[in-house]
């Protein structure tokens, strides 16, 4: 007799009428289809390691928004609704008209209260500007060129203030608002305007530098 070939238990064969409908064994997956599954698999196992770590860091995120509102530009899905602004601005003090600016990062606009006519004082948010009321000549010579800057710009096209859905205020009662206009097909930011031109800061929300 010649060599006995070992009884080899062929695997499972799915034909039956009753296995029709069946998920056939991982192990039995093969070429293309399986490698596809594989892939997808680890996608899925790695989306379920990471969901939670992702949904917390957008808490975090959206959690310092709202804690720094003064320093930060609302994104456009807790902006409120704008404010347009069409005028002429002078500098606030003796013969002001209804438009003024303060400095370099607040002005003010008039509103109709009870049928009088008031003002609502805006602070630009994402800035630190010199401040009017001044400690030393250094800072009212920067608060006076940066409300110049600020002056230029209002003055320069109409544009809108933008709040916050929820409408913060700083310790001063002042309302925070992003001041911003269209300009060649983008958006441009009268805070960025007076950053770029050296007479304020960025505020990220830290303890502010002194002017002196």
């Amino acid at each position: 007799m010649g060599d006995l070939i070992p009884f080899r238990k062929r695997p499972k064969a799915w034909t039956k009428p009753e296995d029709y409908g069946h998920v056939l064994p991982a192990s039995q997956w093969q070429g293309e289809e399986s490698g596809r599954s594989g892939r997808a698999n680890l996608l899925v196992r790695f989306w379920r390691a990471i969901r939670w770590w992702l949904a917390l860091i957008v808490l975090a995120a959206v959690w310092v928004l709202y804690r720094n509102a003064i320093a930060f530009e609302p994104p456009a899905f807790l902006e409120g609704q704008p404010v347009a602004v069409d005028g002429t601005f002078t500098r606030c003090g003796a013969g002001r008209a209804p438009l003024c600016v303060v400095d370099g990062d607040t002005l003010k606009i008039p509103v109709r209260e009870g049928g009088k006519l008031a003002q609502r004082t805006i602070r630009i948010v994402g800035i630190d500007a010199p401040e009017a009321r001044a400690r030393c000549p250094a800072e009212a010579l920067g608060a006076a060129r940066a409300a110049a800057v600020l002056q230029r710009w209002v003055n320069a096209a109409p544009f809108e203030l933008v709040p916050r859905l929820d409408a913060p205020t700083d310790k001063y009662g002042r309302e925070l608002m992003t001041a911003r206009r269209i300009v060649r097909g983008r958006s441009e930011t009268a805070a960025e305007v007076l950053i770029e031109a050296g007479v304020a800061r960025a505020y990220m929300g830290e303890a502010r530098a002194g002017w002196c």
